[in-house]
């Protein structure tokens, strides 16, 4: 079991096979999202919370207001230009802000993450309509085990 405080006051407790769903409840939660945020920052590792959070928001892109990537996927494929335009430059403005802010070097909330997997993340990041909501997936699971 894993657990986490700040100045005395227990927040979680979680085994590692539950921590990520916990951590999805908490990142939409914004008082414990605080609570962890100030932990985090006591433990030198806000940075990977921010990128964890960010790139939480970003599959929310893909979701709502009538919008499924799925369906817009196919309808992209058999070239409908009738695809959601402005949601599309919101993903790729959004995907952009969190490279400049996380991923790449020098970055002000730089992730430590293997330059394979840098290089994985930027391709995934160039192929949006096949990752859709996946782009930052794999880039998101270590930052998440130090979380």
């Amino acid at each position: 079991m894993k657990s986490f405080s700040t100045k005395g006051a227990k927040i979680a407790e979680f085994s590692n096979t539950d921590s990520g769903t916990y951590l999805q409840e908490i990142l939409h939660d914004d008082i414990k999202t605080g609570y962890l945020m100030g932990f985090c920052e006591v433990q030198h590792c806000s940075e990977n919370l921010m990128f964890v959070s960010a790139s939480s928001k970003f599959k929310d892109l893909f979701i709502g207001d009538g919008f499924e990537w799925k369906s817009w996927k196919i309808k992209d494929e058999r070239n409908d230009n009738s695809i959601c335009v402005d949601r599309l430059r919101e993903i790729e403005r959004d995907m952009s802000n969190i490279a400049e802010h996380h991923l790449y070097q020098g970055a002000d909330k730089e992730i430590c993450i293997s330059a394979p997997m840098l290089e994985a993340t930027k391709n995934r990041m160039k192929n949006v309509k096949s990752y859709g909501p996946e782009v930052f997936e794999e880039a998101s699971m270590d930052p998440l085990n130090t979380v």
